[in-house]
């Protein structure tokens, strides 16, 4: 009984430390006197915010759609040549986060980059067609980096759509394009959805991307508002509409994935549906090799030729320090993020219905932008030893961030732990529960063994995690601690786009 209570107990503990700072940011939003004149110089910005991210979003669906779905239906439908090569080609984008393909696109595209100067060259001016800082120009460069989310939720879709349903349609008479239109689509309408709603959340979080294009989004609004007008009430109520807006596109992308369906009649995997002529198959391997192209080898080709032509002028021995604390954050935050991971996972398997919600409110940072979490979580701390009258240290501030990175990234740890927790039965954990083994000692002899195969595959997607991300480490950081994601948002602030490159690579 006292280690049923101490297990619930701590669930709660974790659940206030995660909880806790949320409701500091919605009590520190109600401004105090002190701030009024900073929010009268934030808040006429706020339609303007609205606009941009309200825009940002749309054209980034749109053109994301056009080439995740454009994709999916090759690799999955077509006997496109060298289709399983590009079902792989069409992931690796997501390597990239986006403020270093927006920097690199930027490089490449500024008025003195390479391809307008070689353009220039032969009397070809284009500069002021291309309205790269415009919310479909940086759409564009987005939609490069975040199509690959439309494209595996419609290919999965697309595998277990309802053959029986596909059959019904040819025996009717349908050409394969009405089948297409009118049954393949409208049947994966709620899987595409739902990747359009996950694309929106990563694209109202990003902060690197928007700030290299100096396009004004809520995420670069709180960075000024907390860096440059030392506002914390208004970073913190900017925050509070950034944090409403993921929560209702995170209800609405469970509320999709909850209502889609999977069909027992999966689609073969390699179902040839459209037998394209020789000139089709040409024209659409073209099409394949120019996004693969521009998604992901140009970007990869470019950021190695640029730092390899700045690398002798940029390194030095400070790069041993951001290549170092980088590690240093991602192996520290794997250690938090597993312990608490695996911890939830066990105690999911039996919790009551308070338990299980108190472990999915837990799990809602991975829905929000990572400076509305450095906001909530620094100014909740900042109060905590404002009261106690202790000054906030580095220990405190490693806390701070290392409670942060768990907040954002516990749902990774926790839904690529509890998958495979799931497919253990729950008839050994009442085997050993018979033989008095519960608790700690069932899941150190029953559950580990059987899961510790699956430990360092998601240690790595985690270290990935971490190491690539940028607001909370910029904002919540110790002093002194830079990594690298921090030196490439100084560098690229300053239009340094070739020395960023360097830290790319390292990243």
């Amino acid at each position: 009984m006292k280690q049923v209570i101490s297990r619930n107990s701590l669930i709660f503990i974790i659940s206030i430390l995660i909880i806790l700072p949320f409701l500091v940011l919605i009590n520190k939003s109600f401004l105090s006197s002190s701030d009024i004149e900073a929010w009268s110089i934030v808040s006429p910005q706020i339609s303007s915010l609205f606009k941009n991210s309200l825009l940002l979003v749309f054209f980034t669906l749109i053109f994301s759609s056009m080439l995740g779905i454009y994709c999916a239906i090759n690799v999955s439908l077509t006997d496109l040549p060298f289709r399983k090569i590009f079902r792989i080609l069409f992931i690796l984008p997501l390597v990239f986060p986006l403020y270093i393909l927006s920097f690199i696109y930027l490089g490449l595209l500024e008025y003195y980059g390479p391809i307008h100067t070689f353009l220039r060259s032969v009397n070809i001016d284009i500069y002021n067609f291309i309205p790269l800082k415009s919310s479909s120009g940086v759409a564009s460069v987005f939609s490069l980096g975040l199509y690959p989310y439309i494209y595996l939720t419609t290919l999965n879709a697309i595998q277990n759509s309802d053959s029986d349903k596909i059959k019904a349609s040819l025996s009717l008479g349908k050409s394969r394009m009405t089948t297409l239109l009118k049954v393949i689509l409208p049947g994966i309408k709620h899987a595409i959805f739902g990747g359009c709603l996950i694309l929106s959340m990563e694209t109202l979080a990003d902060f690197g991307g928007v700030s290299a294009f100096n396009y004004d989004t809520f995420t670069t609004s709180i960075y000024q508002a907390w860096s440059t007008l030392f506002s914390y009430s208004s970073a913190a109520r900017l925050s509070l509409i950034l944090l409403l807006i993921s929560l209702v596109l995170f209800s609405l992308e469970k509320m999709i994935v909850k209502n889609t369906s999977t069909s027992s009649n999966r689609m073969y995997h390699d179902f040839t549906f459209f037998e394209l002529s020789r000139n089709q198959k040409t024209l659409h391997l073209l099409l394949s090799l120019m996004i693969t192209f521009f998604s992901f080898l140009l970007p990869l080709a470019t950021l190695v030729i640029w730092s390899l032509k700045s690398f002798f002028v940029e390194f030095d021995s400070n790069y041993f320090f951001l290549i170092g604390n980088s590690f240093l954050f991602s192996i520290a935050s794997i250690f938090f993020l597993l312990l608490i991971g695996l911890f939830f996972s066990f105690e999911n398997r039996s919790a009551g219905t308070f338990k299980k919600f108190l472990i999915k409110i837990c799990l809602l940072g991975y829905s929000l932008p990572g400076n509305v979490i450095a906001v909530a979580v620094f100014i909740a701390l900042f109060s905590i030893f404002n009261f106690l009258d202790l000054k906030l240290g580095i220990f405190a501030s490693l806390f701070c961030l290392f409670l942060g990175y768990s907040i954002r990234f516990l749902c990774v740890a926790f839904n690529n732990i509890n998958s495979p927790l799931n497919e253990i039965p729950v008839n050994l954990d009442k085997a050993s529960q018979s033989l008095g083994k519960g608790g700690f000692k069932m899941f150190k002899n029953i559950h580990y063994p059987l899961l510790n195969k699956a430990i360092p595959g998601i240690s790595i997607l985690l270290f990935l995690e971490v190491l690539k991300e940028m607001p909370m480490t910029l904002m919540i950081r110790p002093t002194g601690y830079d990594t690298l994601a921090v030196k490439i948002y100084e560098l690229t602030s300053e239009g340094e786009w070739e020395r960023a490159s360097v830290a790319g690579v390292f990243l």
